[in-house]
């Protein structure tokens, strides 16, 4: 490449720098100019200060406080359909009528644990605590009548706008349903693994290396959060309870059943084995507090809310805030005329900004 051609690139590069470096200088100019004339515009940062503080205020006694209660589950040790298998005697073939009875074929098990996980966020769930726990009525009591014992109307708005929906085939909602209570379980129960509470609910029960879950339920009061979370964990225990039950009741009966046709004494005494055990496995299930999980952390909810901020927090916000309100005003004003004109009522009286103070606005 010839000389000629290299020199004009050489200009180039120059001339690219000399511009960054007049960048960098305009910049810092303003900045410096910025910074000389904020001491005359001290009042407008008390406006401010005062202004977001008084917002901060108002949101802080109108805004509910929400509490949050905590407890840590785990899975029974050891489960007690997989005890009562494990520990399972009698012959090759009581073993093998034994294991197809209680689903142990095909190499897979039930385990309570993981069906407790699933329960926790589904609708059934919520059907069980609208039925058997009154939760639809205690957690929307706001449009409940505890009086009448029925749903508050919801006024003339509600219902011409009901008649829309059903004339376009819609569906109309006129007071909270099991669909209500799965949308409010799922925007306040919250499960994140034991030992990192920062993953969230879908990976903590899918994955993760702990089998240990931090259950966490919010309401308006710490008793209640307490109580609503305590309710949620017993019911759905329940289920998974009833449902094993009925699984070995219909085992037991079957048994019972099959002994009365059955001729072979190695047979009949496989039989008796089995419903010997389901018969342990079933006073396992009705004596034990808890039967698909084990509580090692019972519900407690701090009596300091989590929202709204504390006042202390919130004092660090307001004076952040009006800080950065404050600069950027000031800053801002070079380049509107109608808002310098504004922040000069808030000049210190009697004082006028040196000539050097001058704000030049970022230009090239």
């Amino acid at each position: 490449m010839s000389n000629e051609a290299i020199t004009p690139l050489r200009r180039n590069e120059r001339s690219i720098a000399s511009e960054a470096q007049l960048d960098i200088a305009t910049v810092l100019s303003f900045a410096a100019g910025v910074a000389r004339r904020l001491p005359f515009y001290v009042p407008l940062l008390l406006l401010l200060s005062i202004l977001i503080g008084s917002i901060w205020l108002l949101s802080y006694l109108w805004t509910p406080p929400i509490f949050v209660a905590r407890a840590t589950i785990g899975p029974p040790n050891p489960s007690p359909v997989s005890s009562m298998m494990s520990s399972m005697g009698g012959s090759q073939i009581g073993n093998s009528a034994a294991r197809r009875l209680l689903g142990g074929g095909g190499g897979t098990s039930s385990d309570p644990f993981q069906e407790y996980q699933q329960l926790m966020l589904s609708p059934r769930l919520a059907v069980e605590l609208a039925q058997k726990d009154n939760f639809l009525q205690t957690i929307f009591e706001a449009s409940w009548d505890s009086a009448g014992k029925r749903w508050k109307p919801r006024g003339s708005l509600h219902a011409f706008s009901s008649a829309i929906n059903r004339f376009l085939n819609r569906p109309v909602l006129d007071h909270p349903d099991v669909d209500s209570l799965v949308s409010y379980l799922q925007t306040h129960l919250q499960f994140a693994q034991a030992q990192d509470a920062g993953k969230t609910q879908v990976a903590s029960l899918s994955g993760g290396n702990s089998p240990y879950l931090t259950v966490s339920f919010q309401s308006n009061t710490p008793e209640r959060a307490e109580a609503y979370l305590d309710t949620i964990l017993r019911r759905a225990d329940d289920i998974i309870r009833q449902q094993h039950m009925r699984d070995v009741d219909a085992r037991i009966q079957y048994i019972s059943n099959e002994l009365a046709r059955i001729t072979l004494s190695e047979q009949k005494e496989a039989l008796i084995d089995t419903m010997a055990s389901q018969e342990e496995l079933k006073v396992m299930m009705v004596a034990d507090q808890r039967f698909s999980y084990v509580l090692v952390s019972m519900p407690y909810a701090s009596p300091t809310p989590i929202s709204p901020m504390s006042p202390f927090t919130a004092l660090i916000f307001s004076f952040v805030a009006s800080t950065v309100a404050w600069i950027f005003l000031v800053a801002a004003a070079s380049y509107s005329g109608v808002l310098k004109r504004w922040i000069d009522v808030f000049r210190w009286p009697n004082r006028k900004a040196p000539a050097g103070a001058a704000l030049m606005p970022l230009a090239r």
